[in-house]
């Protein structure tokens, strides 16, 4: 496990690496019912993810941590009163969690496809002042626009409305509703990572 340092006071980032020694780790604790969950998904790579988010979570919040989903999918914990948001890319899984605000994090790795796809998540304002060829612009516009949407939880709330060129706050208009969420990324050519919380 790992602590990631995101310097804001009340909300903690955690992560695990995503292989098959954290599997095995994961495998050697969980509870029975937990094991099933992981062995009844098809993919190795998603197996791979859901053991070392337990792993994670245990390690985290103890063993009697057991994760649970509400009905718009958003995670929580059953013994924990906080916030916690889950995020994979690659080889790492973060959980951020709070016990004070609500909170999203979004990890993303750098990949050609965030080119190919702005049009459907860039706003024609974000579209006009973002260039294309800035890797670090293109990864912080989709892990807050990521997070931002993990911590609203609204389903149909489109990622263009979801406004990401100011460093430190993000407003989204929704159904007549302004929303102002602080955000906080780390970003480089290569990867962000993007908390949001309210």
């Amino acid at each position: 496990m790992e602590n990631i340092d995101c310097s804001i006071k009340d909300i903690t980032v955690v992560a695990e690496e995503i292989s098959e020694n954290t599997f095995a780790e994961a495998m050697q604790i969980l509870s029975c019912a937990e094991k099933d969950i992981i062995l009844d998904v098809k993919s190795t790579k998603r197996r791979l993810e859901i053991a070392a988010t337990r792993l994670l979570l245990k390690n985290t919040f103890g063993n009697d941590a057991f994760l649970l989903h509400t009905e718009q999918g958003a995670p929580f914990i059953d013994n924990y009163s906080g916030n916690i948001s889950i995020s994979h890319s690659k080889d790492k899984v973060y959980i951020a969690f709070s016990p004070l605000h609500r909170v999203g994090v979004d990890i993303q790795y750098w990949s050609k496809s965030l080119v190919r796809v702005t049009s459907k998540y860039l706003s024609d304002r974000e579209a006009e002042a973002i260039n294309v060829s800035d890797r670090q612009a293109l990864l912080k516009a989709w892990t807050v626009k990521e997070a931002v949407y993990k911590l609203l939880g609204i389903k149909d709330l489109s990622l263009k409305s979801i406004d990401t060129l100011k460093d430190d706050i993000s407003t989204v208009m929704h159904c007549g509703t302004t929303y102002q969420i602080k955000i906080h990324t780390i970003t480089t050519d290569d990867f962000s990572l993007a908390i949001a919380w309210m």
